[in-house]
């Protein structure tokens, strides 16, 4: 695979305003070349004006820039620069910089869509990509009315994708009003937006800016947005910047409890049941803290009720008792009780490791005790769907190894079995757990790397070169082992499999082609 070199951007021309699933193309496009500027184009056949959108990522770990411009009698004047990983707010940023004749997908001949291609489109995709704004019909459309117009959701999506931190900023932004829907399991909650700034929130238990706080702690669930619907009253005055940061600490306090296993169906229970409120106030030390209400919900845990109950009982929201209840286990004076059925205790289920252990190795090679390509394929795929969900790092290392004998003629030859076995246990000593070395295409291997980026590849890689230096195989019988890598990672230089692979694969070609033992993709030449 040949690497492309820098000559500049090309434009690629769009029917009408780019999509957000055109948005996150450009993104992944401009990810995987750092210092290559991508650029889209499209124009309003109203009014004449020529409209560019250009991604590009200079340095390595910083967010990429967006530049939108505007070309409109032989003048050129730049919207707005903005600097963002989020394809959201970009979206709302685009919509928002367009005349409002403009912010809806047309036809070649300059007429806005009505239910066709484009908005079909948008439609469809939404069954590919948990984010998806829709247009709005314009009001000349003859099927819904405009009450029913107004009512569709023009911005829905999956909470697992979109963090609900990134959503309301980006609601901020776009300067947005209407109503915002969060639904999960458990509970929905309706916040209201003026302008872009929240003015009423509520959910069936709470109301206010607590109902808004309790839903910053999602991380599973649904949301749509309703433009135009006005708020009923006015129950949240703090600036959404003070609510996000406030947010911030009870993400902090809800994510420490979930570490621990503790969440609203938890039973707890206290360590020492005969502290006085001296003696509480003396553990907990701090002036900062409303010590009494801690007391109440401290006196309230006896193993019988849950969590959720105990601060029902004191009128407690999560955005109160998440922190209150982090501070209780920080300062270990309750603890977590197993549930009790028919009076007993429940014992905890016995794990066979032995039917474990045979699912595992039908997936390996029984001579070299690797797993398989196929079973690479499918770890790779639910790594991708891992770190699509969570953003972590995932990176791959392609290798080549053969033993060498050196003569009158160096003689290079692919590892037996028995070599490959020997590989296998040296890299179980080196590897964690949750990596895996696996077989390859044409004789190759591949490590998975969960949780590394490139970088991070690049030194285990070193490692592994100096222990096989070293130590050499006992199995190798005096022959050398020659290694070639090449390193690709996510989203360091690719944000999809396929790509990922390519990518490593033409850095270990680069690696057998130059002598040069470990590449990495981005350190590619231009050409090779």
């Amino acid at each position: 695979m040949q690497k492309p070199s820098i000559k500049g951007p090309t434009i690629q021309r769009l029917n009408s305003r780019p999509l957000l699933s055109d948005l996150q193309k450009l993104l992944a496009q401009a990810l995987a070349k750092h210092g290559y500027k991508v650029v889209v184009a499209w124009s309003d056949a109203a009014s004449g004006a020529e409209y560019t959108l250009s991604v590009e990522a200079n340095n390595l770990g910083e967010d990429p820039e967006w530049r939108m411009h505007v070309f409109a009698e032989s003048a050129a004047k730049i919207l707005w620069m903005y600097v963002s990983q989020d394809p959201v707010l970009v979206y709302n940023l685009v919509t928002t910089s367009l005349p409002e004749d403009d912010r809806h997908p047309r036809k070649p001949d300059g007429n806005l869509f009505e239910g066709s291609a484009r908005g079909e489109e948008a439609t469809n995709k939404a069954n590919r990509e948990d984010l998806n704004f829709e247009h709005v019909q314009s009001p000349s459309s003859s099927s819904p009315s405009k009450s029913e117009t107004q009512k569709k959701a023009v911005l829905s999506g999956d909470l697992t994708l979109v963090q609900v931190t990134n959503l309301l900023p980006s609601m901020q932004m776009a300067r947005m009003t209407g109503k915002l829907t969060f639904e999960n399991a458990h509970c929905r909650t309706h916040v209201y937006f003026e302008d872009g700034a929240p003015v009423h929130a509520y959910s069936e238990e709470e109301e206010g800016q607590d109902a808004l706080l309790e839903v910053l702690t999602w991380k599973e669930g649904h949301f749509n947005f309703q433009p135009k619907e006005v708020a009923p009253k006015k129950t949240v005055d703090q600036a959404l910047d003070t609510l996000m940061l406030k947010g911030v600490k009870i993400i902090d306090c809800a994510d420490f409890l979930a570490d621990a296993g503790i969440d609203a169906d938890s039973l707890l229970d206290k360590k020492q049941t005969s502290l006085t409120k001296e003696e509480f106030d003396g553990i907990v030390n701090s002036s900062q803290i409303d010590t009494t209400t801690l007391k109440k919900l401290y006196d309230r845990f006896n193993s019988t009720i849950t969590l959720a109950e105990a601060a029902r009982g004191l009128g407690l929201p999560r955005s109160k008792w998440a922190g209150l209840v982090a501070q209780l286990l920080r300062l270990d004076l309750i603890k977590k009780c197993e549930p009790k059925m028919a009076d007993r205790t429940l014992m905890p289920k016995l794990i066979n490791d032995q039917a474990i252990e045979a699912i595992a190795n039908s997936l390996r090679n029984p001579e070299s005790g690797m797993f398989t390509y196929e079973a690479f394929l499918y770890f790779l795929e639910m790594e991708y769907l891992r770190r699509f969900r969570y953003e972590a790092d995932l990176s791959v290392i392609i290798f080549e190894m053969k033993t060498t004998r050196q003569g009158s003629v160096t003689v290079k030859e692919p590892l037996n079995m028995e070599n490959a076995n020997a590989v296998n246990k040296r890299f179980a000593l080196m590897k964690r757990p949750l990596d895996h070395l696996c077989h390859y295409e044409n004789g190759d291997f591949v490590l998975l790397l969960p949780n590394t980026r490139s970088d991070g590849a690049f030194i285990f890689a070193q490692r592994i070169m100096d222990s096989f230096r070293k130590e050499p195989l006992e199995t190798a019988n005096g022959s050398d082992i020659t290694m070639s890598m090449g390193i690709a990672g996510m989203p360091d230089d690719f944000l999809d499999p396929p790509f990922l692979l390519a990518g490593a694969e033409a850095a270990k070609e680069e690696s057998v082609r130059s002598s040069i033992p470990i590449v990495k993709f981005k350190d590619l030449p231009e050409a090779f």
